[in-house]
């Protein structure tokens, strides 16, 4: 980043709050004739009246990004590629997507999940640019700030001034004492260290705490190739400022992120070129009593450019075992992410107006990774507040336990039902275990009650309700169904058709009776229809019984067999032949009142 303080005189009061905020362009005109533009941002402005008619103000320019530190968050990116989920930090701090560069050579990945655990904004911003070795400066071009995100050093811009020098105030170089550009000062620093940094497998923990505290914390990878990026990383950023110079001087171009060329060797200062890491400008104007006192002091703080350059990890601040975190979407859709019919996650990037392929390393459950899940399942859908833990503070190595409360998750178990136990989904399917004490149950419902089922405990009077409002109820079963009661009755009831089908053999068995009972009509129908009875069969009607067979009718009796009809009645009636047959052992008698005809086996009459 950058700070410039600057005293400014004006005939206006430049106090005015509304300025704080606003977007700034200084023109600093160097003693060589030659202008820069810089661009930053007002944080801060002190005025006071110098004259009757001056106001003096000293201000302060920082950096938009300076903005991600005042506020601090926990959310879950799902399905984030880090490039994106830097783009919108970046835009956040007020940046617009044409003032972001972005110069590397390879795609940044996408991560399943991207955890912010209790950090602001700049804090995540920093860390991600830490794992993955990037690096950022800002570039000032026709008055607009931009911020450039880059793979190293080398990719930074040489200043347009060309070739710098290091003169000390006793005039080594005279030739440039008058409208002198450059560097009056010159400290070298340089640093050993022992040791160096190192990132863990997951399933190869560390073995002593002194490297878990050279390295910041315990980072951890996911597989061999990720392991040697981050430890490269963070060895560099461990080695950082081994060789650092700061250069003292009047040069304005000089800030951190450009590069520039030394001449030769003067002091402690070899000649090369060098880029520049820190840096701090302080420029006061001229005042209107003595317009020509000006002056301007700046503080370079480089390293080689052929020294690569990484950020340091920020430190792991301490954080509680479980927090809540809101789980959000790049693209600001509700829907997006979403499950399909496979209980995959499908994707849809904001630039892309199709549904990806579904990706099945994105099903975010609490037990990912499982050859058999086991636990809790729950998908991460936008704006939800989930329950997160960091192992070791680290939010590259979260956890998922379950969900929080929020505005749009209200609590369902309050001081009015505080005897249930309740677990509910957005679709309004519940689970619920009510321990009220005489009434104990458990409801298991969808679509708010119209499909549910309950097995209730009322120690007076105990029932399983099962209930399809809505649709079709199918049970199946491999083997067999049984439905019995010891007591009292089963009852299937319905308001229009009852159908029972088996492709073998249908049985209703009954120790006492079996009653089929139709308010309009009952039928029957089957390829054969088999009707017996150990003891008595009747078949009764209350008007009238009807018989239709294609072929024969075989009434057989081993006694008696007896056919009654009313006064007047017809029984039997043909178009055709009727023929009567007996056994022939005795006599065929056709009675009626005190008449009757009888024919014996002979024939006779």
């Amino acid at each position: 980043g950058f700070l410039l303080k600057a005293n400014l005189e004006s005939q206006f009061d430049l106090a005015d709050e509304l300025l704080v905020g606003n977007m700034l362009t200084f023109e600093i005109e160097s003693p060589d004739a030659i202008s820069t533009y810089f661009t930053g941002t007002l944080f801060d402005i002190q005025s006071g009246f110098v004259s009757e008619h001056t106001c003096g103000a000293e201000v302060v320019l920082k950096p938009r990004l300076e903005l991600l530190k005042q506020t601090e968050k926990s959310q879950i990116f799902v399905q984030a590629n880090v490039q994106s989920v830097l783009n919108k930090l970046i835009q956040k701090a007020g940046y617009s997507q044409d003032r972001i560069k972005w110069r590397v050579t390879k795609d940044l990945p996408t991560l399943p999940q991207c955890v912010q655990a209790l950090e602001n904004d700049y804090t995540f911003f920093t860390r991600l640019l830490a794992k993955y070795g990037l690096i950022y400066w800002f570039e000032c071009h026709d008055f607009i700030e931009s911020i450039v995100i880059a793979e190293g050093n080398l990719a930074s811009p040489y200043i347009e001034r060309g070739l710098l020098s290091v003169t000390d105030k006793d005039g080594l170089v005279h030739e440039h004492e008058t409208g002198f550009v450059g560097f009056t000062q010159c400290q070298s620093r340089h640093r050993f260290r022992m040791g160096g940094s190192q990132v863990h497998m997951n399933a190869h923990p560390p073995t002593s705490v002194s490297s878990a505290l050279r390295s910041y914390f315990e980072p951890a990878a996911q597989n061999p190739a990720e392991q040697f990026e981050r430890t490269g990383n963070l060895e560099l950023a461990y080695q950082q400022g081994k060789n650092e110079v700061t250069l003292v001087g009047n040069v304005a171009e000089a800030n951190a992120g450009y590069s520039f060329s030394l001449n030769g060797k003067l002091g402690t200062a070899k000649g090369g070129d060098y880029t520049c890491i820190r840096s701090k400008q302080i420029y006061k104007q001229g005042s209107a009593n003595n317009p020509k006192q000006v002056a301007h002091h700046s503080e370079s703080v480089c390293v080689p450019r052929g020294e690569p350059i990484r950020i340091a990890p920020p430190e792991h601040s301490p954080k509680p075992m479980v927090f809540t975190a809101t789980v959000r979407s790049l693209s600001g859709s509700k829907a997006n992410p979403h499950l399909d019919a496979q209980g995959q996650y499908a994707t849809q990037v904001h630039f892309d107006s199709q549904v990806t392929e579904s990706v099945k390393r994105l099903t975010q459950y609490a037990c990912r990774g499982q050859k058999q899940p086991t636990g809790l399942h729950f998908p991460l859908l936008p704006d939800s507040n989930v329950l997160i833990g960091c192992m070791n503070n680290d939010p590259d190595q979260s956890y998922l336990l379950g969900f929080a409360l929020n505005d749009t998750q209200p609590s369902v178990v309050t001081s009015a039902n505080n005897a249930q136990n309740v677990l509910c989904s957005r679709g309004q399917n519940l689970l619920m275990f009510d321990d009220t004490p005489k009434t104990p149950h458990i409801v298991l419902q969808t679509l708010a009650g119209n499909q549910h089922l309950v097995l209730h405990g009322d120690k007076k009077q105990p029932y399983i309700h099962w209930l399809a409002q809505l649709g079709a109820m199918n049970i199946f079963a491999a083997k067999d169904i049984q439905l019995g009661s010891v007591k009292s009755a089963i009852r299937l009831l319905t308001n229009k058709t009852f159908i029972a089908s088996a492709k073998q053999q249908l049985a209703l068995e009954s120790k006492k009776s079996v009653i089929a009972d139709a308010a309009t009509n009952l039928d029957v129908t089957a390829n054969q229809i088999d009707v017996s009875a150990k003891q008595d069969l009747t078949l009764k009607a209350g008007r009238s019984h009807r018989s239709v067979i294609q072929s024969d009718i075989k009434l057989k009796a081993d006694n008696n067999l007896t056919i009654t009809a009313p006064a007047g009645s017809q029984i039997i009636q043909s178009q055709g032949n009727i023929t009567i047959k007996g056994s022939g052992s005795g006599n065929l008698t056709l009675a009626n009142g005190g008449s009757e005809i009888s024919i014996d086996s002979s024939g006779n009459v």
